[in-house]
């Protein structure tokens, strides 16, 4: 048994140099900012081919925590997250012209590919609609006549995909039932 003890002891003292490993990157780790990792490869055993203690990327979590303490160091992470917030609602913003463009360009190539006949519809209509006192008074049931007459006359004119399905059934309810 003392034989054994004492074959124990030497590979141990044969890896001393592996142990002296182990210490001095323990250091750096604790000095580097990571105490609780450095006491954990201190004392948990690693398997033949797991490690517990140190994950696969280990590189990649070190670089960004080290880039985050930097960046807390110099004080610039209430700037990024002020430039994280701008971006957001540059983005937004982006989205919302974009969306009016398409729009704005979608009713500009309607009126560009618009017949003279649609035209002068949606002209008469838009006259009578700006007319004076509409709807008020004792004329209000000529003008709710004249309007929904030249609003008939703009059906052709405006495609079924600008107006909401109800509101164009609303509006051609007399038409479509009387077939």
């Amino acid at each position: 048994m003392w034989d054994a003890l004492l074959g124990k002891l030497r590979q141990l003292r044969g890896l001393d140099a592996s142990f002296g490993e182990i210490t001095s990157t323990c250091e750096m780790l604790a000095q580097g900012g990571a105490p609780a990792w450095s006491e954990r490869l201190r004392y948990v055993p690693a398997a033949a081919n797991l490690d517990p203690v140190v994950p696969s990327d280990w590189k990649e979590a070190w670089t960004w925590a080290s880039s985050l303490a930097h960046l807390e160091a110099i004080g610039a992470s209430s700037e990024l997250t002020a430039l994280h917030r701008e971006r957001l609602s540059t983005e937004t913003e982006l989205r919302d012209l974009f969306a009016k463009l398409v729009k704005e360009r979608t009713f500009f190539q309607l009126a560009r590919s618009m017949k003279g006949s649609a035209m002068s519809a949606l002209r008469s209509f838009a006259d009578i609609i700006r007319r004076p006192a509409g709807g008020r008074g004792q004329r209000a049931v000529l003008y709710r006549q004249d309007s929904r007459r030249a609003m008939e006359s703009c059906y052709d004119a405006v495609p079924c995909w600008i107006m909401p399905i109800l509101a164009r059934i609303g509006t051609t309810s007399n038409v479509l039932w009387c077939l």
